[in-house]
């Protein structure tokens, strides 16, 4: 397991491989990602407690526990958690990540 800490965020690396990666993020509140994409990876993102928000195509939506968000190549946004409770979400990427980020 591998511990990245990023923009007040933790990303647990919990399998990489060429073929795909899998990533537990623990999101105190008041975190929040950099804008980035997937690179050429294409991702489910599966909330296992809390709520987490993403900004997409000007548009923001909330996802709470038990919701799934669907990332593709071409996808660019920023997730993060603004509710006073902590959340943890699961992230599957095929083939493994490989990020850019923008400012």
């Amino acid at each position: 397991m591998i511990n990245d800490i990023a923009n007040e965020y933790i990303r647990d690396i919990l399998h990489r491989e060429e073929e795909y990666e899998v990533v537990l993020i623990t999101w105190p509140p008041g975190s929040r990602s950099r804008k980035h994409n997937h690179g050429n990876s294409c991702g489910l993102t599966r909330v296992l407690e809390g709520k987490i928000y993403e900004e997409r195509d000007g548009k923001r939506s909330q996802h709470e526990k038990g919701s799934v968000i669907v990332e593709t190549p071409d996808t660019i946004h920023v997730v993060g958690n603004d509710s006073a409770q902590e959340a943890r979400s699961l992230h599957f990427y095929t083939p493994k990540l490989d990020m850019k980020f923008y400012d």
